[in-house]
C-alpha cells in the first residue's frame, strides 16, 4: 500500500491519497478530477500495512491541508440548506387547470363524435 501526494508546478500540495496502484489511481484522477491538469509531481511513500497507510493519509490531510481533499479535512462542513419546493405563481396553476378542462372537453367531444360515427357504420 502506498501513500501518494500530488503537487503542482509551484510545489503546492493538491491531493493526498492511498492506493495499491498509484498509476491506476492517477488514471482515475485524470478521468474525474478537475484539478488533474495541475499535477506536475507525484511523491509516493510505501507503508507496511493498509491501516498504517490510512493513518498516514489522515495525518497528512489534517496537517498538510491539500487543496482538493475533502475527507479528513479540518475545514468546516457546510450546513445543509433546506430549500423550499418551487411553487409556481398562482396564475400558472389557474392556466394549467383551464388547459386541462379544455383538453377534457375536447377529448369528450372527440370520443362522442367517434362513437356516433362508429354506431352509424
Amino acid at each position: 500500500m502506498r501513500l501518494y501526494r500530488h503537487f503542482d508546478k509551484d510545489g503546492v500540495l493538491l491531493y493526498v491519497g492511498v492506493s495499491l496502484s498509484v498509476v491506476q489511481r492517477l488514471a482515475q484522477h485524470r478521468d474525474h478530477a478537475h484539478w488533474f491538469e495541475r499535477i506536475t509531481r507525484v511523491e509516493m511513500q510505501a507503508s507496511a500495512s493498509r491501516d498504517e497507510a490510512l493513518a498516514a493519509e489522515r495525518a497528512a490531510i489534517q496537517l498538510e491541508r491539500p487543496l482538493f481533499n475533502i475527507q479528513h479535512s479540518r475545514l468546516p462542513k457546510p450546513e445543509p440548506v433546506e430549500r423550499p419546493a418551487p411553487c409556481p405563481a398562482p396564475w400558472v396553476l389557474t392556466r394549467i387547470q383551464e388547459l386541462l378542462e379544455i383538453e377534457r372537453s375536447e377529448n369528450a367531444e372527440a370520443f362522442w363524435s367517434w362513437r356516433k360515427i362508429r354506431r352509424a357504420n
